[in-house]
């Protein structure tokens, strides 16, 4: 029998179609199988750490990919047999494999984005070491050991590498000021009214000294002397809410001298080549001789000075509530310059390499030449 041409392309194209690849899902099928597997890359993702420090990397990354491909399989597997389109698995595999390699692409990139992240922003905890209540006084730390007070009344030495406690040393009120270490003594304030001598070794008392109202500052150490809020050389200079800036004598815990101001003091002083630096809530800042307790200048701002001075090459720097950083000259107590930001200057500033660094309430950071 002779075919003519239309039969025989009829014959052909009919050849064709029942060889014809059909794919293993349709269109509609494929959108919603894949939408499941983007959720699951979501919970892959989600539940990244866990596995990373569980497992580490890179076992947990190649893990995480691992079930991933699993979970992906099986459940494009599920649809199409739901479906009754899935006739070869080897056929199967021809047809999604393109589209699972770019699922695993992207679920390893950002994974390991991930992964990334959370490693800089999370740094692996050394230990926690729990007190009696909140500690909201700064740390200091010295040979090994992290000297810190709590709202609980105490001060605590822990070890700096294992965060074991060494010893506590009670008082009657919170300690919320920073220690000052020195020469193996460990001089902190109370609100109880007292600066305190302790032994950094062993966490006992070797003196106390009275002032009029609670010391929330940071000692500081001059000559022997101790003026409250820091120690310089056998001095502890330490300012009260009794409206004073006391000097005490590091060894025997007595009042050298004491300078009064007109209001709180809650800025901690700095010493430089024998002044004493110190703000006060009369909206004074105050420069005081270290031997004799007597003013040498004040400066007067608008507002409180909370901030804590910082001294660099014959310039003094503090902030105000008024929302200004003053720098002054140390011999003059003359304003050099002022700079105005958007809220109250509490944060002491620091100076290196010519900049001065400070915060303010407004929320920024700035750096100044």
């Amino acid at each position: 029998m002779k075919l003519n041409s239309s039969d025989s392309d009829l014959q052909v194209s009919e050849f064709q179609n029942s060889n014809k690849v059909k794919p293993l899902l349709g269109l509609k099928d494929r959108l919603t199988t894949y939408t499941a597997i983007a959720g699951l890359l979501i919970f892959s993702i989600l539940f990244d750490v866990f596995w990373r420090d569980t497992l580490g990397f890179p076992f947990g990354l190649l893990t995480e990919i691992s079930i991933f491909l699993i979970l992906s399989i099986g459940l494009i597997l599920l649809a199409a047999r739901l479906k009754k389109k899935i006739n070869s698995v080897r056929f199967f595999i021809a047809q999604e494999i393109v589209f699972l390699t770019l699922f695993i692409i992207i679920a390893s990139f950002l994974s390991l984005l991930v992964w990334s992240v959370f490693r800089f922003t999370e740094p692996p905890e050394l230990f926690k070491f729990k007190t009696g209540d909140w500690v909201v006084a700064s740390l200091a730390v010295s040979d090994g050991v992290v000297y810190v007070g709590s709202k609980d009344n105490h001060l605590y030495a822990i070890n700096a590498n294992t965060g074991q406690e060494i010893w506590r040393f009670k008082t009657d009120a919170d300690v919320v000021s920073c220690p000052a270490v020195s020469d193996g003594v460990v001089y902190v304030g109370s609100n109880d009214r007292h600066l305190y001598a302790i032994n950094a070794n062993t966490g006992q008392e070797i003196w106390r000294f009275k002032t009029g109202d609670g010391v929330s500052l940071s000692p500081a150490l001059f000559d022997g002397v101790v003026f409250v809020g820091s120690v310089s050389d056998g001095v502890v200079f330490v300012g009260a809410r009794d409206n004073h800036l006391y000097a005490v004598n590091t060894n025997t815990g007595q009042e050298i001298w004491r300078f009064q101001t007109d209001s709180w003091i809650r800025s901690s002083p700095a010493v430089s080549d024998g002044v004493v630096y110190v703000g006060s809530d009369d909206n004074h800042l105050y420069a005081v001789n270290t031997n004799t307790g007597q003013e040498i200048w004040r400066f007067q701002t608008d507002s409180w000075i909370r901030s804590s001075p910082a001294v660099s090459d014959g310039v003094v720097y503090v902030g105000s509530d008024d929302n200004h950083l003053y720098a002054l000259n140390t011999n003059t107590g003359q304003e050099i310059w002022r700079f105005k930001t958007g809220g109250d200057v509490w944060s002491s500033p620091a100076v290196s390499d010519g900049v001065v660094y400070f915060g303010s309430n407004d929320g920024y950071l700035r750096a100044l030449e």
